[in-house]
């Protein structure tokens, strides 16, 4: 009797319970985790069912915990390989640092945008 290789998956409990995703449930939140361990669960399901390889628990949870980072931080850095140095799907180009940092000030309180600051009436768009 063979068993069907879908048993031998990790539960949901058992991944968050496990040291990695106790430390990912603190880094993303717990909810979050959580769902994004169901969903990759019910597509580890669907592949094992089409034939492949049950991944290991660690895969699993790593690959729950990349898709939970990128809904609780939004944007998730990556390595542009692709050749292309103003990739519009990747945010054109980096900033430099002093580039960087300029626009964290400017960022971090009230700037004088669309104030002209002589007059102190809206300057023009």
């Amino acid at each position: 009797m063979t068993v069907d290789a879908r048993r031998t998956l990790p539960s949901v409990d058992t991944l968050l319970r496990s040291g990695p995703g106790v430390r990912a449930a603190r880094a993303v939140g717990r909810a979050p985790l959580k769902q994004a361990i169901l969903r990759t669960l019910d597509e580890v399901r669907a592949e094992v069912a089409a034939g492949t390889q049950p991944p290991i628990a660690d895969e699993i949870l790593a690959r729950a915990a990349g898709r939970a980072s990128r809904v609780a931080n939004g944007l998730t850095r990556v390595i542009n390989a692709t050749g292309v140095i103003l990739h519009t799907n990747l945010g054109r180009a980096p900033l430099g640092a002093d580039a960087s940092q300029a626009v964290a000030r400017a960022a971090s309180g009230y700037a004088d945008l669309e104030v002209d600051r002589e007059s102190g009436a809206r300057g023009k768009r």
